[in-house]
């Protein structure tokens, strides 16, 4: 979800050069999650840290109904990424993943995890 800057900076308590500035190096990296321009105003993402937060959530809670453990969980994520287990094990309980490229990694390996491992969700990740 987006908001217009102005309401951005009133939530979280920053100011709106800090988000400008943000986005100006978030746009010369390529990094397009944070921020959109519509109709020639820029909006921000609610949660402009982790804005992958609430589909992470969301896979892992339908990941932990299909496995075992958590320590599953991460060790297939970690196989995928090619992190350590305990460095996934921990953004998996915290989520906080800044790192765009990196969460989109985690998406993917989440969906297809819960794509091989539970009847109710083939199909729909596939």
């Amino acid at each position: 979800m987006y908001v217009k800057l102005n309401d951005a900076a009133l939530i979280n308590e920053i100011t709106k050069k800090q988000l400008q500035n943000l986005f100006y190096h978030d746009r010369d990296s390529g990094r397009t999650d944070r921020f959109i321009v519509e109709d020639g105003e820029l909006k921000v993402h609610v949660d402009y840290l982790c804005p992958h937060r609430t589909e992470i959530e969301t896979l892992y809670i339908q990941a932990l109904e299909t496995s075992s453990n958590e320590k599953e969980i991460a060790r297939i994520v970690a196989k995928r990424t090619g992190k350590k287990v305990h460095n996934i094990y921990m953004y998996l309980r915290n989520f906080r993943f800044k790192n765009a490229k990196f969460a989109a990694l985690v998406i993917d390996a989440l969906k297809e995890y819960i794509s091989h491992n539970n009847l109710f969700y083939i199909g729909k990740y596939a």
